[in-house]
């Protein structure tokens, strides 16, 4: 089974995260799938707006959190996420529309996709959560944006009170850009795709290319992740909670899929 669906019609690009039974985590060979689907469509004059959303009833678990603590068992102090910072500067700086149809829960690498995309609409039943206290998991990429998607009083409430919020209150802050009617987030955002698209590929790339970027507001290397100090122990206790669960909350692990439609923990 593809980890990424790729779909095309009427200049669309549709891109399904695809791996269900992990909460659509972000591996590091999914990353590198969606790095190359969205460098080619930005030189592709045949379409004008990607869409990315998740297969079944999750969004986006965020990074593989089985691969970073491989990675924190090896190097205590942190790890590369290059590829990761690639992928959401690629999504930032397209010219092209690009629009989240956030259909779930989105958890810290997810909530950072749809920070970067010009337009993101939630589901009623999607959900978003910074879990970094209790995975002990520094992401300087992730909090960048999120700061300059919401600012900075939201966001240090977000990251530090480490609850979940639903999609009203993510629309209410700024986060999404608003919350679809159920089962239309998906055909909301084709409409949407379609009609910036009547106007044309040329003008919609000039009026991008006046959109500000802003400067880097953060601390840390934004190509690593650093991890705090009982990170090893933090994530396979997180982990391991999750196998024990049946609820959403940030990560599962591919051996114990998650319950749809039941509350994050």
């Amino acid at each position: 089974m593809a980890a990424l669906q790729v779909a095309r019609r009427d200049g669309l690009l549709t891109l399904t995260l695809n791996r269900p039974e992990s909460g659509n985590a972000l591996s590091n060979a999914l990353i590198v799938e969606l790095s190359e689907a969205l460098h080619a469509a930005r030189d592709d004059r045949t379409t004008h707006a990607v869409v990315l959303t998740g297969a079944g009833e999750i969004f986006c678990a965020g990074l593989d959190l089985h691969e970073l603590a491989t990675a924190a068992a090896r190097d205590p102090s942190g790890c590369d996420v290059s590829a990761f910072a690639g992928l959401l500067r690629t999504i930032d700086e397209s010219p092209k529309l690009t629009i989240a149809a956030v259909n779930g829960p989105a958890r810290a690498g997810g909530v950072a996709l749809l920070c970067v995309c010009d337009v993101s609409l939630a589901a009623p039943s999607a959900t978003f959560g910074l879990p970094a206290l209790r995975t002990g998991i520094v992401p300087p990429i992730l909090v960048h944006y999120l700061f300059r998607r919401i600012g900075e009083t939201h966001a240090r409430h977000l990251l530090l009170a480490d609850e979940d919020i639903d999609a009203s209150r993510a629309s209410a802050i700024g986060l999404v850009t608003r919350v679809s009617q159920p089962d239309h987030c998906l055909a909301d955002a084709t409409t949407l795709a379609g009609s910036v698209g009547a106007h044309g590929q040329e003008m919609l790339r000039a009026l991008k290319a006046t959109f500000p970027r802003g400067p880097v507001i953060v601390s840390g290397d934004l190509n690593r992740v650093a991890f705090g100090p009982n990170a090893p122990a933090q994530l396979e206790r997180f982990l391991n909670e999750k196998r024990g669960s049946r609820s959403f909350s940030g990560i599962e692990s591919a051996e114990t899929p998650f319950a749809p439609g039941e509350d994050p923990a």
